[in-house]
């Protein structure tokens, strides 16, 4: 990301919750006590041909104040859609970076001349744990999210079937090398604190539940009989605030619906009991 001043009033994360990269980025902004220099804007949870856009007079009226189901109105210009931010976009009124890798990484150092020291000392890729983190992210946390979603968006009944024979091997993979970490007394993928390997692992995992997969022949799968580690790992993260304030199995399955445009056939257990 290119060099950037910090300070409050300056920035805006434009999110919706029902995607798991820009949840990795509301994540880490809450971890890192982000709030007072990363201010939320919500989009709808519905996409169309025309993207994404915020929520109308109508919808906002028709909830209490602070209620973001139908996402809230654009505060930096009265905008309907996300699409007239990037043609807007110029010199004095730049779009900074909408890749929500690049930007936890930044969110992770960047603002810690200007935080406490019980959020700057928060680091969710320690150089010493960086080539394990990195390791754990390419061989587990991304295949579960390619694999969850080629699952959700197969075509026919063959694709479905290969990507979610893969999904399942990706979440063995996952509960095996969770188990080596509660043995060694840790509950988290690496290291004994939240890292990247966490935050990325648990944005797709936590859509399981809400998962939509046509009406293509699988068996029922339990986070909670068949991947025991896995489910644990996900039970203690969820406590973590900035995990569960960013969770919203509401818009989840509103959204879910809304992309595919059909009721959903669950394969994973409908409900996940997270809270302990």
């Amino acid at each position: 990301m290119p060099e950037i001043p910090r300070g409050e009033n300056r920035y805006l994360l434009y999110v919706t919750f029902i995607c798991p990269y820009a949840q990795r980025a509301a994540i880490v902004r809450q971890l890192k006590g982000l709030e007072e220099y990363l201010p939320l804007a919500h989009v709808n949870h519905q996409l169309d041909s025309n993207g994404w856009r915020f929520a109308t007079k109508e919808e906002l009226a028709s909830v209490p104040e602070g209620d973001t189901r139908y996402g809230t109105a654009d505060p930096l210009y009265g905008f309907e859609r996300i699409n007239q931010l990037y043609k807007k976009a110029s010199s004095e009124g730049n779009i900074v970076n909408n890749e929500s890798g690049e930007m936890i990484r930044f969110f992770n150092t960047e603002f810690n001349e200007v935080l406490p020291e019980e959020y700057s000392k928060i680091d969710i890729y320690p150089q010493e744990l960086q080539a394990q983190i990195d390791k754990f992210v390419e061989s587990v946390a991304d295949v579960v999210a390619q694999k969850a979603y080629k699952t959700a968006f197969a075509g026919s009944e063959d694709d479905f079937q290969d990507a979610y024979s893969a999904l399942l091997e990706a979440l063995k993979s996952a509960d095996e090398h969770l188990a080596q970490s509660q043995a060694n007394g840790s509950q988290y993928a690496v290291g004994s604190s939240v890292t990247e390997a966490d935050i990325k692992l648990y944005t797709s995992t936590v859509r399981l539940s809400q998962a939509y997969y046509k009406g293509y022949d699988a068996k029922v799968v339990s986070l909670a009989r068949d991947y025991p580690h896995l489910h644990k790992w996900l039970k203690n993260l969820y406590q973590i605030p900035a995990f569960k304030d960013t969770t919203d199995f509401l818009k989840l399955t509103l959204g879910a619906e809304s992309k595919i445009g059909h009721p959903r056939s669950e394969k994973f257990e409908a409900v996940l009991d997270l809270d302990k």
